[in-house]
This record gives structure tokens, sequence and C-alpha cells, in this order.
């Protein structure tokens, strides 16, 4: 896989992507049929839309992506969480990894 590297805001990519913490939690009756992936695509040039859980969204970002990148819902929502504080967040999809990085670097390994 190329290397794909776009930079955003990250309380507005946090805002997208929260709400995956009900997914750890089973519905009365029987397993969830919720999709437990977020999905990032490309949108257009300079956006991208990100389709999780519960909330579908396309953010402004600085870069193009290539491809669609599959990825777990809880661990990209926990980690966006913990880079919030950082003014930008970069995102570089490359050997099966998205790569966040901002304040401190977190690597989590793509969904197929």
């Amino acid at each position: 896989m190329n290397e794909n590297k776009i930079n955003l805001n990250p309380r507005t990519l946090y805002d997208v992507l929260k709400g995956s913490k009900a997914l750890k939690r089973s519905p009365a009756g029987g397993r969830s049929k919720i999709s437990k992936i977020t999905e990032i695509c490309p949108y257009e040039i300079s956006k991208i839309e990100i389709i999780s859980p519960f909330n579908k969204a396309i953010l402004d970002v600085e870069g193009e992506l290539k491809e669609n990148i599959f990825v777990d819902a809880l661990a990209i929502e926990k980690s966006c969480l913990a880079l919030i504080k950082s003014k930008k967040i970069s995102l570089s999809f490359r050997n099966e990894e998205l790569n966040l990085s901002g304040l401190s670097e977190i690597n989590i390994p793509l969904k197929k």
C-alpha cells in the first residue's frame, strides 16, 4: 500500500467518531448487527468521507486520500480522544497500519 498522508482537526474528527463505546454492550436478546468498523473514503480533492457506526460526515483535510481505509471503530475513537489536545492530527496509511500522529504517535492495524 502506498503512503497516503492527510492532516485534519482532531476535534472535528472526534465529533464524527464518538459513540462507538456503545458497541461494547450487547443488545438485550442477542448480538448486534451494527458494524464495528469505521471507513475512511476519498470524497473530493481535500475532502474525506468518514462512515462510523453511528455517524457519517465529510471533512475538509490537507492532502489527498487515494483509497478506502477500514479500521476498528473503538480503536480509532480512543486514539483520537488521546490526541485531541493536538492542533492537528496527521493520518498516514502504509504497511497495513493507520498511523495517527499529533502530540504522540499511535498505530492501528487496518481491517480488510
